[in-house]
């Protein structure tokens, strides 16, 4: 009994231990990509206002009744349907889906939508799922017996 709560325990370790890690090396870059989207975005909403703003000058120079207004809301509504899809959800600011991603890497589930995105993270992961693999083993062998 007390070896199992002993595994069970240096696992639980383990993986506070590598989310902590994993959290440090990852959430600078996914911090600093989300910034890097939201100013492509701020961009993005500057030039459909300034495209908007010359269609209408346009148009009114023609005498064409055109009604600007509904094209650039097609148009913005489509552009939010696109950035919703193009960015990820942050993943390393939170304690639980590092929890979560560490607990696939050591049970070898590999749930793939979190994964590392920096070099330092992808070598990580590897030296961490080579302890973290054998640790999981030996706790359901620990247990089995």
């Amino acid at each position: 009994y007390w070896k199992v709560v002993a595994w069970f325990s240096v696992i639980i370790v383990y993986l506070a231990i590598g989310a902590t890690i994993f959290m440090a090396v990852e959430s600078p870059y996914e911090h600093k990509e989300r910034r890097e989207v939201d100013r492509e975005r701020a961009r993005a909403r500057a030039a459909i206002q300034d495209i908007t703003e010359q269609l209408g000058n346009i148009t009114a120079s023609c005498g064409m009744d055109v009604n600007v207004s509904s094209l650039v809301e097609n148009l913005t509504q489509q552009a939010k349907t696109l950035e919703s899809s193009k960015m990820k959800d942050p993943y390393w600011n939170n304690y639980a889906a590092a929890i979560f991603f560490t607990t696939t890497v050591i049970t070898t589930i590999g749930y793939g939508k979190i994964f590392p995105s920096t070099g330092s993270g992808r070598i990580l992961f590897i030296f961490y799922a080579l302890i973290g693999i054998p640790l999981s083993l030996i706790l359901l062998t620990t247990v089995g017996n």
